[in-house]
């Protein structure tokens, strides 16, 4: 698919986006390298897998012995804080 300097000025435009000039052609540029990349992966073909079957990397790893994992009481135990059966962590993003 072929991005045009006027379908992202358009773009620019309903967005009320302050751009113009070189940034707007550099726009063009990324956003054109951006819809080559996503044609070219519709070209590959595509993998299905199952999900629950271990990925080939795990199946194929000897040293993998298929431990079993903690319960979620055990890791509920073991974490500083939970609510309602989860993890509780603090807030990453604050707002403001």
């Amino acid at each position: 698919m072929i991005i045009t300097r006027e379908q992202v000025k358009k773009t620019v435009a309903q967005a009320k986006l302050p751009i113009v000039g070189e940034e707007l052609n550099g726009l063009v540029a990324q956003l054109q390298e951006f819809m080559d990349y996503v044609d070219a992966l519709k070209k590959m073909p595509s993998v299905t897998a199952s999900p629950h079957l271990p990925s080939s990397n795990i199946a194929n790893n000897s040293d993998w012995q298929g431990e079993s994992c903690l319960s979620q009481e055990e890791v509920l135990a073991l974490a500083p804080d939970s609510c309602q059966g989860m993890v509780r962590v603090p807030p990453v993003i604050e707002h403001g």
